[in-house]
């Protein structure tokens, strides 16, 4: 009983004639831990009470025995255990009482840990794990609050060994159950796939580095059922971002979720973290890396020349990565070499030599536009020339090569430290070294000699002819310089860059890689659009004739506009491609060009009603208006208002595609040419305004009606150009307020078409309309009579465009946007009402709600209400009214619903998500070789099952009681390959309930279960399963064990591969231990030799090289001996005695010497008998 209380604090307490207890130092799930007072001598202990409620005396005395071995442990890491003894309630263990309390404490008190001080704590860990793992013993709980620091620093691992036992005895948890704080549990434990001293590493890196550093341990912030949901499935937990990088490969090293990949202590032990200083963020004071100020540099990654933004990457070649990163002396030799160049150039001189050998390549014109051509070609060549003889000079002393590398770094220098290196004047501080370039020819001045655009920099329409004829950069040059003058001075750089190029390809043919380095070189010449992917070689290899005035001119007016990805280059005339990028644009106000004169006066007609339309708007005059729009709809509507209008397609299709393929096959079936440019005509006249004026002003319901009718019937017939140009003029802010469900159905129904065709019709329309707030429109165009299906389709459609937009469209905002407004619980109730008319619709809103259940955990909330769910699983029960797309996708999204938070499979369990997934598995399994869509809905079903059931007992006993197990059985023996997510949860189902393992004896389980004993990378799996079958039911599963299927199957455990053996053997000793008559089976003597081959393949891996394997297998041959019928004919058999005399002598481990010893003093009492 825990000592009494006097004013909060424990009294003290005589427990018996050697110990008083004193206050209470800790507590836990398997008992409370109080200082006490060794009388007899003096010394401060610690005793942990355990009460003993519904233990057996036999399990007592196992737990005992444990206490006993663990005491003959000693070790500086770990806490040594001193006795142990009990009274009729309670056991009492005596540990060594250590000053400073636990890591947890500590941090409790004094804050989170630099990274160097836990560097330290953990190396002792570690050392503390490496012995314990070597005496066979798994610590299996290790934690802050477990692992304890003395008055000099000393790390003590405490609570080690014994917390198993008590599991095991049922004195801390059930047996083979997940409870208790899983925040440092392994995924492997709480998959109860077995216990290993890989589970230990794992604990390691959430308590000595995330628990130390952070204050708390990997998802302490979420519900205990939430982070074991986590656990399993993240690829590994989160880290701490302000950590060094040795420490995040260490972290990661431990967080492995293969056991067999996961470091052992004395291999982390020297990782390079506990072994080499290392700088990190942790362990600077706060204050000090608020003050730190941020360095703007820009590190550029060699062997990528571009990236996200659409560019080509051009993987470095290995023999001239020193060209880019280049080595002491060449950049020495090329700081002279552009010194040099510059100082020609400002005096009008063409560069000869470099005064180290090297001769320039090219003699021009004086001008200062060629000048810089020149100092350019010369930069290049010589830069070329001294990287060579450099690369010489390395292979001729071995030379080591000086971390170079570009890097976009703010200079806080003078100008003069700039122009030093070939940099244009007025880079002085403040500055980036890379400065812009001229638009034209460069005068008083070079550009940089290596530019290295930035990502704002780059040009994303630069002409790949630029880039190889060294032309001028034609998107920063002013409009008034197109021209003949400037296309003669673009024709003169051409001709001085083929010659460039020429001497480039001279200099360089005695070099081996010569070319290939004038290739990179050009790339990182001044001007952005030189960096361009452009296939230099190519131009390098044939001599491309130098284009004539004329044809640069034809080129220019004929060439559309090149795409940036473009990467190879055409002929030398086809690559000259300076055409205008908006060429291709139907002009708006489009004039006649014809002198039809019909078309004349059908064109005058339209003017005048617009100057009818436009003194309506100034007047404010309903009926003058009302007649404007009826004329103005006789032109653009011959066959009347309904008759402009399409309809609403159905099938996968999207609704954009349909739209355009309509409106083109209305506009080319009109008679006579000027319809064609009625619309154009409407705008240039300016039309749209007056219209868009009494849109957004007039209240009268018969004149909106009226202008709704006529502004659709101009856009589908004006095309892409007309209706991005009315959204400029503000008609979308004009038409919104007219979605009001209080509004007329006739004014919300063309306003529902007007928004169709803006998200539909192109996507910068699509885009005008979403950032005029256009989605609360769509949400209350939901909101429609049940008769009335029209203003839901267009909803739909549009909402879908808006999610499939393309670019780099924020679709998570979207999606928490739409969740906001409320549209799932409207969009569940409007798919219900369309399926049966408009089933394409319907699968369309289907979609929908897959989108949003990929968005992130805040929409996935939303879905998981009981607004929304319910009908989801009500679409799901009936695949034959709803169809199969529509089932399969929202199948899918319930799947991903089980991906996320373990508050989502909660919602989805409450809206009986497990009986309908089941009942779909078996109407799938029955109908899958039908059509490859029930096929996919039998894939989804069992992995959405798999993610349900993972870690819930509740689950799993629920999907078994509603016949999962069947269907899955039939996978398994089918070979399927759902078989991986199959026999998780059938091997589950053992440990969920005894409701659920009578559901499993219906379908022969424990058979079952033996048949995948034989079975690679499950048997671990089916023994546990096994086990806690048995510890149930042991009369029913022992009898089936006993037999012939369950002896062969149990002696293939002994001979499979190593790693599933080490993890078996654990709930094989249980096995063993707790069935006589399977133990008896096992130790059975037949053959001609008379002996057990169990027990022969179990002296046999003896020799095994892991001391807690060695230990296990004693415990085991223990067992048998204790319950054979013949033990002295066993021990003869199997030469049993020299066996155990040769690990009494020879194992290093004390705990295995100490288990050797009993059983041999066994055999001597049993011969004295």
């Amino acid at each position: 009983m825990p000592p009494p209380k006097i004013g909060g604090k424990a009294a003290p307490h005589s427990l018996n004639s050697r110990y008083t207890l004193g206050e209470e130092i800790g507590r836990g799930a398997s008992g409370l831990v109080y200082k006490a007072l060794n009388t007899q001598t003096g010394g401060m202990v610690a005793i942990k009470q355990v009460t003993l409620r519904g233990v057996s005396k036999e399990q007592l005395n196992l737990l005992q025995q444990e206490i006993n071995l663990l005491k003959l442990l000693t070790n500086p890491y770990i806490v040594e255990y001193i006795e142990s003894f009990n009274t009729k309630e309670s056991l009492y263990i005596v540990m060594e009482f250590v000053e400073n309390g636990s890591l947890s404490q500590i941090v409790k008190r004094f804050g989170r840990l630099n990274e160097s001080l836990v560097g330290i704590y953990t190396l002792q860990v570690l050392e503390g794990l490496h012995f314990l793992h070597e005496q066979g013993v798994i610590h299996r709980d290790i934690k802050g609050a477990n692992i304890l620091i003395s008055t000099g620093g000393k790390v003590k691992l405490a609570d080690f060994g014994v917390a198993t036992k008590l599991e095991a005895a049922g004195l801390d948890t059930q047996a083979n159950s997940v409870v208790g704080t899983p925040y440092w549990m392994a995924p492997e434990i709480i998959q109860m796939s077995g216990f290993t001293t890989a589970s230990d590493i794992w604990s390691v890196g959430c308590t000595a580095v995330v628990e130390l550093i952070s204050g708390a341990p990997p998802y302490f912030e979420m519900a205990p059922m939430s982070a074991l949901f986590r656990i399993v499935h993240d690829s590994h937990p989160p880290v701490p971002d302000n950590i060094s990088r040795q420490l995040n490969d260490f972290l990661l090293l431990c967080f492995k979720k293969d056991t067999a990949q996961r470091p052992n202590a004395l291999r982390l032990k020297t990782h390079p973290w506990l072994t080499q200083p290392h700088d990190s963020a942790a362990d600077a004071p706060p204050d000090a890396m608020a003050a730190a100020p941020a360095m703007p540099v820009e590190v550029w990654d060699p062997p990528t020349l571009s990236g996200a933004d659409g560019y080509t990457s051009h993987p470095l070649p290995e023999h001239i990565k020193d060209v880019i990163n280049p080595k002491e002396e060449t950049i020495r030799a090329v700081e002279e070499i552009v010194a040099h160049n510059l100082s020609m150039q400002r005096s009008n001189q063409t560069p000869r030599g470099d005064g180290r050998g090297n001769t320039a390549c090219y003699s021009g014109p004086s001008d200062s536009s060629a000048g810089g051509e020149a100092a350019r070609a010369s930069t290049i060549t010589s830069l070329a020339q001294a990287t060579a003889g450099a690369r010489g000079d390395q292979r001729g002393t071995g030379g080591a090569t000086a971390p170079g590398g570009h890097r976009r770094v703010h200079s806080t220098g003078s100008s003069s430290s700039s122009s030093s290196l070939g940099l244009a004047p007025g880079t002085g501080t403040g500055s980036s070294i890379y400065t812009d370039h001229p638009s034209r020819g460069m005068s008083g001045g070079a550009a940089p000699f290596l530019y290295r655009p930035s990502s704002t920099d780059r040009m994303p329409h630069a002409s790949a002819a630029s880039a190889a004829f060294g032309a001028p950069h034609l998107a920063r040059r002013p409009k008034n310089l197109i021209g003949d003058a400037y296309l003669e001075e673009m024709v003169a750089a051409a001709a001085a860059a083929q010659q460039r190029l020429h001497h480039g390809r001279t200099s360089l043919d005695g070099h081996p890689h010569g070319g290939e380095v004038l290739n990179i070189l050009i790339q990182f010449a001044e001007r952005p659009d030189e960096s361009l992917s452009t296939n230099y070689s190519d131009l390098l290899r044939r001599d491309a004739p130098v284009p004539r005035f004329a044809a640069l001119l034809a080129q220019r007016l004929k060439t559309p506009w090149p795409s940036p990805s473009d990467s190879a280059l055409e002929d030398a005339s086809s690559s000259l491609d300076y055409s205008d990028p908006f060429s291709d644009l139907p002009p708006v106000s489009l004039k006649p060009t014809h002198t039809d004169e019909a078309a004349t006066r059908q064109r005058e007609l339209l003017r005048g009603h617009i100057q009818q339309l436009q003194k309506a708007s100034q007047q404010k005059h309903e009926g003058v208006a009302i007649d404007a729009c009826g004329k103005l709809l006789e032109i653009f509507s011959p066959d009347g208002p309904d008759g402009s209008m399409h309809p609403i397609a159905e099938g996968k299709e999207g609704s954009r595609a349909n739209s355009i393929s309509v409106s083109s096959e209305r506009a080319g079936s009109r008679s006579g040419e000027s319809r064609a440019n009625e619309a154009a005509v409407f705008m240039s006249e300016h039309g749209m305004l007056p219209l868009v004026h009494m849109l957004s002003s007039s209240d009268s319901t018969r004149v909106n009606l009226k202008l709704l009718e006529l502004l659709n019937a101009i856009l589908q017939r004006g095309g892409v150009a007309v209706c991005e140009t009315a959204c400029l003029l503000g008609v979308i802010p004009a038409v919104l307020r007219f979605t009001e469900p209080h509004l007329p159905q006739g004014t919300r129904l063309e306003a529902a078409r007007f928004i169709h065709t803006m998200c539909t019709r192109s996507v910068l329309t699509l885009q005008m309309f979403v950032a005029c707030y256009g989605l609360p429109a769509l949400v209350r165009l939901l909101l429609s009579p049940a008769e009335s299906h029209e203003l839901v389709l267009f909803s739909i459609d549009a909402m879908k465009s808006v999610l499939d937009m393309k670019g780099h469209s924020p679709r998570n905002d979207l999606c928490r946007t739409f969740v906001e407004l409320g549209v799932l619980e409207l969009l569940m109730h409007a798919l219900h009402e369309i399926n049966a008319k408009h089933p394409g619709h319907a699968e369309r809103a289907s979609e929908i709600f897959l989108l949003f259940s990929c968005a992130d955990t805040v929409v996935k909330a939303q879905i998981a209400t009981r607004l929304v769910l319910p009908g989801l699983i009500r679409v799901v029960e009936r695949p034959h009214e709803f169809g199969p797309e529509v089932v399969l996708k929202l199948l899918r999204c319930i799947k991903h619903l089980c991906m996320g938070d373990a508050s989502h499979m909660e919602a989805l369990q409450r809206a009986k998500a497990v009986p309908t997934l089941v009942a779909m598995l078996k109407l799938t399994q029955a109908q899958a070789h039908a059509m490859s869509s029930w096929a996919e809905m039998r894939n989804v079903c069992v992995n959405a099952l798999y993610l349900l059931c993972k870690i819930s007992r509740s689950r799993q006993e629920e999907a078994a009681i509603n016949g999962v197990l069947p269907p899955l059985q039939a996978l398994i023996e089918q070979g399927s390959p759902l078989k991986q997510f199959a026999l998780p949860i059938v091997c589950d189902i053992a440990k969920a309930s005894k409701r659920a393992r009578a559901e499993l004896k219906h379908h022969r389980g424990v058979q079952f279960y033996l048949g995948l004993l034989a079975t690679e990378f499950w048997q671990e799996a089916a023994l546990d399963a096994l086990l806690v079958w048995l510890l149930d039911e042991g009369a029913y599963v022992s009898k089936v064990m006993e037999g012939p299927q369950g002896v062969q199957a149990l002696q293939g455990v002994m001979d499979c591969g190593n790693n599933s053996f080490v993890n078996m053997l654990e709930p094989l000793r249980q096995i063993v231990y707790n069935s006589a008559p399977v133990n008896r089976a096992l130790g059975k003597l037949a053959g001609h030799a008379g002996v057990s081959p169990f027990v022969s393949s179990l002296v046999k891996r003896l020799r095994h090289q892991d001391a807690l394997v060695r230990r296990l297998l004693l415990d085991i041959m223990t067992s048998l001996y204790e319950h054979h019928r013949s033990p002295k004919l066993l021990v003869e058999r199997h030469r049993l005695k020299p066996v155990l005399t040769d690990i009494i002598e020879n194992d290093p481990g004390v705990l295995v010497q100490n288990v050797a010893s009993r059983l041999f003093r066994a055999f001597e009492a049993h011969d004295i008998l």
